[in-house]
């Protein structure tokens, strides 16, 4: 096996391919069971390779003298603004910012804000089968001067001990694993955005790579990781991808696509790539059913026409498959926000319209 022996049953692998399923640590074959023997969801742990081209760096490489990760999580959510859907979001321009928009900060009363962060500090692991290298308050660096976490013992919920372990597999691959779904707080929570006084265990951070080669040179290298909240349909995938979100960073703003869009325009007379730019979207949308018993979007689930025929026999067809959806937002500078209309005209406002997000 290529996966670590020592990654207990209770832990999975994230899948290795968009709308995959989870892998078993051991076999490295999809998971058939979600949740360990006392019916809690799997830890699930985030792999890193190296590669050089096409092949893959491994201790196993005769080349490799040794390969040190070190990787630094941390939660700054208590610390930043409190959640609001669209306000905050530069892409509608500098006049959405949180500032601007008046957003209200998370435990705006507290005076040493930096407190409220929880960071354990960076961690470095190496070798082969390496385990129990974990981000919690008993192990901050001693050189480390910023180390923080809340309360042991709020009055709600569960405390934040950890943000997560690192491990590496028998060929010397990092893995990252998160922490384990708590979150506590002092007060009663008012929404499911949170309230005041409450930490959770996700976080994100960079992950660095050194390599030494043998012949004494190095490399070092960059990646970033998230530990985000367990996905429970995994097979499932957004509307858009975050692929779509850097594509789309892309054309707007750097010029990715001039026949697209160019120096702040669209140009109306582009067209579309059927299979690339439209299909996925309508893949991504009909496995929705699956988790939204929504009977008024039916629509979206069942291929009713044929969606790549442009005619003009079929356009009151596609038509009516557009107007399902929110009406896009232009994102810059946009006052008017028609992605915040959340249902259509249609049977007396009682249709919701799906988001492009």
């Amino acid at each position: 096996s290529e996966m670590c022996d020592k990654i207990e049953s209770r832990e999975c692998l994230s899948p290795e391919s968009i709308g995959g399923l989870p892998l078993e640590p051991e076999s490295g074959l999809p998971v058939t069971f979600f949740k360990d023997t006392a019916g809690r969801i799997k830890r699930q742990g985030q792999v890193f390779k190296l590669f050089d081209g096409e092949t893959e760096i491994t201790l196993d490489n005769d080349r490799i003298e040794a390969i040190v990760w070190t990787v630094h999580l941390a939660n700054k959510k208590a610390a930043w603004y409190q959640y609001s859907e669209l306000q905050g979001n530069l892409l509608y321009g500098e006049t959405n910012s949180y500032t601007a928009r008046k957003v209200p900060l998370r435990n705006a009363d507290a005076v040493n804000r930096k407190s409220l962060i929880i960071d354990p500090g960076p961690r470095s692991i190496s070798g082969c089968n390496v385990s129990g290298v974990d981000f919690d308050r008993a192990s901050i660096p001693p050189s480390y001067k910023h180390g923080s976490f809340p309360t042991a013992k709020p009055q709600y919920g569960s405390a934040v001990n950890t943000l997560g372990t690192l491990k590496t597999d028998n060929k010397g691959r990092l893995i990252v694993f998160g922490g384990y779904g708590h979150a506590g707080g002092d007060e009663a929570l008012t929404s499911y955005g949170g309230s005041d006084t409450w930490h959770d265990d996700t976080a994100d951070g960079p992950v660095y790579c050194e390599v030494t080669y043998k012949d004494g040179t190095t490399v070092t290298l960059k990646a970033w990781v998230v530990v985000g909240s367990p996905d429970f349909a995994p097979e499932i995938v957004n509307i858009s991808s975050l692929d779509d979100t850097f594509f789309d960073i892309g054309v707007r703003y750097k010029n990715l696509v001039p026949s697209l869009f160019l120096n702040g325009h669209f140009n109306v007379d582009y067209i579309a790539n059927y299979k690339r730019d439209i299909l996925p979207i309508i893949e991504r949308i009909s496995n929705y059913q699956w988790v939204a018993n929504v009977q008024s979007m039916s629509g979206f689930f069942s291929y009713q026409f044929n969606f790549a025929d442009n005619s003009e026999a079929n356009r009151s067809k596609r038509q009516a498959y557009y107007d399902y959806f929110r009406k896009p937002d232009l994102k810059i500078g946009a006052i008017v926000k028609p992605q915040e209309t959340l249902f259509s005209d249609v049977n007396g406002g009682q249709l919701p319209m799906m988001p492009m997000n």
